[in-house]
């Protein structure tokens, strides 16, 4: 698995046709990870939309809250996991996450691949306050 690949970010919105076909097309796998997403209620989210070879590979829809960094979905479709895209994704974009004034983030799961994935791959901590909260500490 390579940590340096060039994943571009897009920023995109609930509302962009981007989003909703990509959204449409992984739907069951997204619901498989993250059973509580819903985009009708991600009125304060974020989108970004992770493009590799021009191709969009991933999907990442987060909430501010102050100085943390919730994650709502941190998605890969099967083809394109362990080659490094979430990785490549998370070392590019933590000088960001820190210029937005984020310092800590957070992701909870109760499904054992996306934790292996946060804790193995991107180096994500178990929380003592919940037993499916994992955070990040960027500093």
């Amino acid at each position: 698995m390579e940590e340096n690949l060039q994943v571009e970010v897009l920023t995109i919105s609930k509302d962009d046709q981007l989003f909703k076909s990509y959204y449409l097309h992984w739907k069951a796998e997204i619901q498989n990870y993250f059973p509580d997403f819903s985009p009708e209620d991600a009125e304060l989210c974020d989108f970004l939309m992770l493009n590799y070879e021009n191709q969009n590979v991933g999907l990442f829809v987060y909430q501010a809250k102050g100085e943390e960094l919730h994650i709502e979905v941190d998605f890969v479709p099967p083809a394109f996991r362990y080659i490094g895209i979430g990785p490549s994704f998370f070392k590019s974009m933590k000088v960001d996450f820190l210029k937005q004034g984020f310092t800590i983030l957070y992701a909870i799961t109760n499904n054992a691949a996306h934790r292996k994935y946060l804790v193995d791959d991107l180096h994500f901590t178990a929380s003592d306050k919940h037993p499916d909260l994992y955070f990040l500490d960027l500093k």
